[in-house]
């Protein structure tokens, strides 16, 4: 009998010591499987964060913090909606910041751009003549993108200082022509734009608001070609919520903008849209 026992204790001994190590081996499995569906998104959210963003030193990463929610922060630059702006007196542009439609009418040579910055589809008329011809048509459409590039770039550029392919560093402190102490960044960009090869200096002065700009046609060279001020800000939006600058002292850049939420989407189909136009900002 006491045989039998000791043989049944050590069958029960054998057994729960097998079961707790099968549990202990079922639980490292499940462990491990956790932690490999935790990482993973992980690695894949931070490509994805590296693609959406440029690059900024630390110095330069804070102080676009700040020019950002001093003008207002990028969800209420996001919700704009559309867009209306004079281009130097040359031209006129309406926006649409959503949908990416974007119309140019440029009187001095009679044309007329409608086209969409996301798929690059787009029309154009010259006078009174609509272009079919696939290569030429094709060709205005490149001109109508790199018009909206350079145009809005004058608008919208301090929202615009974490795009992908913009490398930004801090210069240390200066002054702008009209005596105002500053913070200067450097832009330089890679892959990105109609001349990436370009560099600009922006001055960030004690508000938090970028005041001045100037202009190096090469990434190397040492001194500016221009320097404009960026002056006049405004708030702009039905909410009044975004600080644009434009109607600037020298008379440059952008003038009238105007934002609506109100806007007939046949602005961006009808080559003849002023009456459309006149309506959806009348009230701005």
């Amino acid at each position: 009998m006491g045989v039998q026992v000791r043989l049944l204790f050590r069958a029960l001994f054998n057994y729960s010591i097998h079961t707790a190590m099968n549990r202990f081996l079922f639980l490292i499995l499940l462990i491990l499987i956790f932690v490999g569906c935790q990482t993973e998104p992980k690695a894949v959210e931070q490509v994805q964060i590296e693609q959406k963003s440029g690059t900024a030193d630390a110095a330069s990463s804070a102080l676009i913090s700040l020019v950002e929610e001093a003008m207002g922060g990028q969800v209420a630059y996001q919700r704009l909606g559309v867009l209306r702006w004079t281009f130097f007196g040359r031209r006129d542009l309406v926006w649409d910041t959503q949908s990416g439609d974007v119309r140019i009418d440029s009187p001095g040579d009679s044309t007329t751009y409608l086209y969409n910055v996301h798929s690059g589809e787009g029309k154009v008329k010259v006078g009174a003549e609509v272009v079919e011809h696939p290569d030429s048509l094709q060709k205005l459409l490149t001109r109508a993108k790199g018009i909206w590039i350079n145009d809005s770039y004058w608008l919208v550029m301090p929202f615009k200082l974490r795009d992908p392919g913009v490398h930004v560093t801090h210069q240390g402190v200066d002054s702008t022509m009209s005596g105002e102490p500053a913070q200067v960044l450097a832009l330089t960009f890679d892959g990105v734009g109609v001349t990436p090869q370009n560099k600009y200096h922006v001055w960030v002065t004690q508000d938090n608001l970028i005041k001045q700009w100037a202009f190096y046609p090469n990434a190397s060279d040492s001194e500016p070609r221009a320097v404009w001020p960026w002056d006049n800000y405004q708030l702009v939006g039905e909410e009044g919520k975004v600080l644009l600058s434009f109607d600037r002292s020298d008379q440059g850049g952008p003038s009238n903008v105007q934002v609506s939420n109100r806007v007939d989407h046949s602005i961006f189909a009808d080559w003849d849209a002023a009456a459309q136009i006149q309506e959806a900002f009348s009230s701005m």
